[in-house]
C-alpha cells in the first residue's frame, strides 16, 4: 500500500513578525507541492535511518514529532519530495511537520472514519515542540499549509479564515531570491512585544479581502513594507530589489517576505503586466515561483486504491473557525 500526502508552498503576504505575538497574518499557499510518500513494507528499519534517508533532520519539528510517535512508522518507509531541492524559504520544514502530524493521526485512528484534523490542536502540537524557547515560530505557515488558499491566521484569540483572490485586474507574483536568513537565530534576537506598529497595515490588507478592495490591498502591502522598514526588519539586499521594481513602474506594491524579507519578494501588479514583471525578475536574478493564478488547496491525502481525502477547509472558502 502506498499513501501520498501533499502540502502547498507558503508565502507570508503580510503579518510576519506580528504573528509571533499572537496577531493576525495572511499567508498565501501556492504550487509547487511538497510530498510525503509512505510505502508499506515488511522489514524493519530504525526511524532515524528513515528520516536521514528522506533528508529530514531528526531534530527538525517533523523529525521530533515522528520520533515521538515512532510506532506509526514501524512498517512504513517514506520519502520526502521537495520541488525546490532544498533551496528553502517556501515552507519545506512546516510542510514536513503538517504531513507527519496528519499521518500519525491517521495511523492511530480508523482510516475509513478519519475526519478533519482539529486545526487548533495541530497548531498547539507544533507549538509544544518549542516550549522553553524565548521566541517560538508563529505556526502560521503550518496552519496555512493545512488549510490552503489565502489563509488568515491569528493565535490570540485563535482564528482562521480562508480567502480567495477576487481582485480581477490585479495579480501578485512570488519571486525567490538567492538570499537566506537563518530563521532560528533571527527569532532568538527578537522582542515580540514591539510589533504593534505593524497592526494597522495588516488590518487594512485583511479588510481589503472582506471588502474586495484592490486599492486597499495594494496600499496595505506598501504600508506594511514601510512599517517593516521603520522597525529595521528589511534586509539590505531586499531594499535594492524593491527599489528596482518600483523604479520600473510595473509594480503597484512590493515587499520582502519572511525573516527580514530576505527569501522572497512579493510584487503586486496589474495582470496585463505579469509577463513584464516576470522578465524583470529574470534580469535582476530572481526565480519566478507563482502568481495569483496558482493558489493551491491545503493538505491532500491520496491512497493507491483511489480513495482521496481532502480537508474540508480547502473546499469551503467561507469557513471560519474560532
Amino acid at each position: 500500500m502506498q499513501i501520498t500526502l501533499s502540502a502547498p508552498s507558503k508565502t507570508f503576504l503580510v503579518g510576519e513578525y506580528l504573528a509571533l505575538s499572537g496577531g493576525p497574518s495572511l499567508v498565501a499557499t501556492t504550487g509547487q507541492r511538497f510530498q510525503l510518500v509512505l510505502q508499506k513494507v515488511n522489514e524493519e528499519n530504525p526511524l532515524v535511518n528513515k528520516l536521514n534517508k528522506a533528508g529530514i533532520h531528526p531534530e527538525s519539528p517533523a523529525g521530533r514529532w515522528a520520533l515521538k510517535y515512532s510506532e506509526c512508522f514501524d512498517n512504513f518507509d517514506f520519502s520526502f519530495v521537495d520541488p525546490y531541492n532544498g533551496a528553502g524559504g517556501m515552507g519545506a520544514s512546516s510542510a514536513q511537520f503538517v504531513m507527519f502530524y496528519v499521518w500519525t493521526k491517521m495511523h492511530s485512528e480508523n482510516i475509513s472514519n478519519w475526519n478533519d484534523i482539529n486545526v487548533e490542536e495541530l497548531w498547539r502540537s507544533y507549538q509544544s515542540l518549542f516550549e522553553g524557547q524565548s521566541t517560538p515560530p508563529s505556526g502560521a505557515d503550518v496552519v496555512a499549509q493545512y488549510v490552503g488558499g489565502i489563509c488568515l491566521f491569528q493565535s490570540e484569540p485563535f482564528k482562521i479564515k480562508r480567502y480567495s483572490w477576487n481582485f480581477e485586474e490585479q495579480s501578485f507574483c512570488i519571486l525567490k531570491t538567492k538570499n537566506k536568513i537563518a530563521t532560528h537565530n533571527h527569532l532568538s534576537e527578537l522582542k515580540v512585544d514591539s510589533f504593534e506598529s505593524l497592526l494597522p497595515a495588516v488590518n487594512r490588507v485583511i479588510e481589503s479581502f472582506e471588502e474586495e478592495s484592490a486599492f486597499d490591498f495594494t496600499f496595505g502591502v506598501n504600508d506594511f513594507y514601510e512599517a517593516l522598514k521603520a522597525k529595521k526588519l528589511v534586509a539590505r539586499e531586499t531594499f535594492s530589489l524593491v527599489h528596482q521594481f518600483h523604479k520600473s513602474g510595473l509594480a503597484l506594491s512590493v515587499k520582502g517576505c519572511g525573516a527580514m524579507g530576505a527569501d522572497v519578494i512579493l510584487v503586486v501588479c496589474e495582470k496585463k503586466n505579469l509577463l513584464a514583471v516576470k522578465n524583470l525578475a529574470q534580469v535582476v536574478g530572481l526565480k519566478w515561483i507563482a502568481d495569483s493564478n496558482e493558489i493551491e488547496s491545503g493538505l491532500e491525502v491520496h491512497f493507491d486504491f483511489d480513495v482521496n481525502i481532502k480537508n474540508k477547509e480547502s473546499q469551503d472558502e467561507d469557513v471560519v473557525m474560532q
